[in-house]
């Protein structure tokens, strides 16, 4: 029997994946995130 979160997290793998090597993410946790950014892309 699977266990509650291996089921839900079993359909939305991939985003899970992907969100974590979101370069928003990955600046928070290496310290590289420009603190002045509000999220606006060029």
């Amino acid at each position: 029997m699977m266990k509650i979160t291996e089921r839900l997290l079993s359909p939305s793998k991939d985003i899970w994946e992907a969100c974590h090597e979101h370069p928003f993410v990955l600046g928070i946790q290496d310290g590289t995130l420009d603190r002045g950014s509000k999220g606006e892309q060029s």
